[in-house]
């Protein structure tokens, strides 16, 4: 069975398990049951049984980064760098980050991944006397290159949450769907 439980892949029918495995089909039917309560698998009614990924849990008590929120700590979160430069700002973006007119501003875009697997698009948008953040080591976690690396200390952030559509682009490097529900969340961080 071990073998079957990859991430997101269909399993075959609880009566074709059952030959197979030479057993009941209320047997087979237990057995998934109790996978499912492990977390192994999911069953969709109507669609099937699916292996389950291995998912994170994430903490919303307190700020801090998406890393550092993880039950099982950073250790399996690494980041691929996407985009890092300095440009002049969308005007939505140059009123929320308080830029005096013509002042530009920093765009940090980097993929999170969880034991080597996408699990969030981050972009950070900061005000362009805060472009030594380019010189950083990119790798690490975002508020250990604010606080450490740029010697900010964060203050408190407004959230905004919602749920999106993947558009195609962010389908793609999330490896999900297009059209796939995301966790959209708008973090506006002050120091």
């Amino acid at each position: 069975m071990r073998e079957r439980l990859l991430p997101t892949a269909p399993m075959p029918p609880e009566e074709q398990l059952a030959r197979e495995y030479q057993v009941s089909r209320n047997a087979m039917r237990a057995a998934l049951a109790s996978l499912r309560d492990d977390g192994l698998v999911a069953r969709v009614q109507g669609a099937g049984t699916f292996g389950a990924g291995v998912g994170v849990v994430h903490a919303c008590d307190r700020l801090g980064g998406f890393e550092d929120s993880l039950e099982s700590g950073p250790a399996r979160v690494s980041y691929e760098v996407l985009s890092a430069t300095e440009l002049d700002p969308p005007p939505v973006l140059a009123e929320l980050l308080a830029l005096e007119s013509g002042e530009s501003a920093v765009l940090l875009e980097r993929l999170s991944l969880v034991d080597g697997a996408p699990a969030c698009l981050r972009c950070h948008w900061l005000p362009g006397r805060l472009a030594g953040i380019l010189a950083l080591d990119l790798g690490l976690p975002f508020y250990t290159l604010v606080e450490d690396g740029l010697g900010l200390e964060v203050g408190e952030a407004t959230l905004l949450i919602d749920a999106v559509g993947a558009d195609a682009g962010t389908a793609a490097l999330l490896d999900v769907a297009e059209g796939a529900s995301l966790l959209y969340v708008e973090n506006h961080t002050t120091t």
